[in-house]
């Protein structure tokens, strides 16, 4: 979502095929698995420079596109870790104690 939404925001001097969606999408998801700075900062831009690079993007709009995608997606993730948050932190019922049954194997024998 947060990809689209910088494509869209970016307004390219040459327009990326449509076909440039996968191999984005690999250089992206490969720069993610090189864990050189926190949240990938660096990488993902370098990645997405490289990448739309091969479509002859000059690297001034590819770093825009890059900075604005992982821009919108580390919103979305806060976001949705903050929503997550709130849900596990509201009260809820107490769990019923189970009832007290005999245990299904008869364990050691207590010393009178």
């Amino acid at each position: 979502l947060s990809t689209s939404l910088a494509l869209k925001a970016v307004e390219f001097a040459v327009r990326p095929p449509l076909a440039s969606a996968l191999p984005l999408t690999v250089f992206i998801q490969l720069a993610f698995a090189l864990p050189l700075l926190p949240g990938s900062l660096g990488t993902h831009q370098a990645a997405c420079v490289l990448a739309l690079g091969a479509y002859r993007i000059p690297p001034s709009e590819a770093l825009a596109f890059s900075i604005l995608a992982q821009a919108g997606h580390v919103i979305m993730v806060c976001c949705l870790n903050a929503i997550a948050f709130i849900v596990r932190r509201t009260p809820r019922d107490p769990v019923s104690p189970l009832p007290e049954t005999e245990p299904p194997f008869p364990g050691p024998e207590k010393p009178r």
